[in-house]
């Protein structure tokens, strides 16, 4: 079988991770661990999204007894799967 090889074009990559497409799909993700995250605690948690070089995407506690139970009961780490 003979070998294939691909060479990616860095203004090509670049133009994907700066899509507003692929800012949506960080956004999405960010809610619906965010979604999963304040279902099974109780509420608190946060999340935000800001574009730089590309759209980078966090999930965080915004109160201190979400922060406590983050701490407890690894909610955020939980929440992503």
């Amino acid at each position: 079988m003979a070998r294939i090889r691909t060479q990616l074009r860095k203004d090509g990559v670049l133009a994907i991770l700066n899509s507003a497409e692929m800012n949506s799909l960080v956004r999405r993700k960010c809610e619906e661990i965010q979604a999963r995250a304040n279902a099974s605690s109780g509420g608190g948690y946060e999340s935000s999204v800001i574009k730089t070089d590309r759209a980078h995407g966090a999930v965080y506690t915004g109160t201190y007894e979400s922060a406590k139970d983050n701490a407890r009961h690894n909610t955020l780490l939980k929440s992503i799967g």
